[in-house]
């Protein structure tokens, strides 16, 4: 028999570290951005989100600042998020996936036209 232990001392207490960016999706449809996520994007408390889903890769999905997006506000623990019931129920379509969601940020962006894109890893965290 080849064992594989699991308690307190080998199993972390958490999948993801303080330093990992995070865009989560509660279960109430609110979207919100920790604190490295928050540092990534340059958010304040004026800022406006957009989201991006390549049209021909469904599962991709990317969030950017934009005078067009939806204006984050303070949650808590210094967190900015919203609540878009359309947008939410979109990703999760998209997924296939019910329920909450922790996406990873990434810390690298990518041009597209006027538009700095950071991609959301949607494989759940």
């Amino acid at each position: 028999m080849k064992i594989l232990r699991f308690n307190p001392t080998t199993t972390p207490a958490r999948v993801y570290d303080k330093q990992t960016p995070l865009v989560r999706i509660s279960a109430s449809n609110i979207i919100s951005f920790n604190i490295k996520a928050i540092e990534i994007l340059n958010l304040n408390k004026n800022s406006k989100i957009e989201f991006i889903q390549d049209q021909q890769r469904p599962k991709d999905w990317y969030v950017f600042v934009s005078p067009d997006g939806y204006m984050v506000r303070n949650i808590k623990h210094s967190t900015f998020g919203f609540c878009c019931k359309p947008v939410v129920l979109k990703i999760r379509e998209s997924l296939g996936i019910e329920g909450k969601l922790n996406l990873k940020l990434c810390k690298d962006s990518v041009l597209e036209g006027d538009m700095i894109l950071h991609a959301m890893i949607t494989k759940p965290v």
